[in-house]
């Protein structure tokens, strides 16, 4: 799942002094798009879609104490001309605090309709799915979550054959989940730091042009987010 790691704010906070449930929805968007861009290699572009369908669980509440909002989004489902998330905000100490899913339609703002995904981006996403659907790559990317690590040290770890391990490592480096660098003879790997997390009713939102115009002029200022950091 992809992370994104969100400073609460006071504007944020309802009478209680918890995060207004509401708010949950925009910090679920502001991940969601990013994830969207690292997918598809929009490069800051918007790609244009609406929100069919939001289910949404609030299991816990955060504070501004909490200090930010830890929000992961990933693939569930994909269809013609939509495609299923599987979403969640936590606190920084792992305390969940919302569990969502979203129904995501491409969007032709030319015409005003929704419509089929293209080749190019059925691909990407299956390419998504391929990259996080193995039980070793997972696996791979929990471990380096405590820091870079040498291809032996991860195939270490593994009882399969070292071939069969950098195999893993090419597909997730291929997806853009992981880098690497060489040190002398060793090849290092790491997370990249500004897509990945690694642990994954309420709101109805209408099929509605707006929210494709909505996207376009909002969206929180990059001094007051975070990108999340592996620990």
């Amino acid at each position: 799942m992809h992370e994104r790691r969100i400073e609460i704010r006071w504007s944020d906070l309802d009478a209680y002094a918890h995060v207004y449930h509401p708010v949950y929805l925009s910090y679920l968007e502001a991940a969601r798009d990013q994830w969207l861009d690292r997918v598809f290699g929009l490069g800051g572009r918007v790609w244009d879609y609406v929100v069919a369908r939001v289910a949404i669980d609030y299991r816990g509440a955060l504070r501004l104490a909490d200090g930010a909002a830890v929000v992961r989004c990933g693939l569930k489902r994909i269809g013609r001309s939509s495609f299923t998330t599987e979403e969640e905000v936590l606190a920084p100490d792992g305390r969940l605090a919302v569990e969502a899913e979203v129904v995501l339609v491409a969007w032709d703002a030319a015409s005003g309709r929704s419509r089929l995904l293209s080749e190019a981006e059925r691909t990407a996403l299956e390419h998504e799915f391929r990259a996080l659907a193995d039980p070793t790559r997972r696996q791979i990317l929990q471990d380096l979550r405590d820091g870079e690590l040498a291809a032996g040290q991860i195939a270490s770890r593994f009882a399969i054959s070292g071939p069969s391990v950098s195999r893993h490592l090419a597909i997730l480096k291929a997806a853009g989940l992981v880098r690497d660098r060489r040190d002398g003879n060793r090849i290092l790997y790491a997370l990249e730091p500004d897509h990945l997390a690694l642990t994954v009713g309420g709101f109805i939102s209408a099929i509605c042009p707006a929210q494709v115009v909505l996207r376009r002029r909002r969206g929180r200022s990059d001094d007051t987010d975070q990108e999340a950091e592996p620990a």
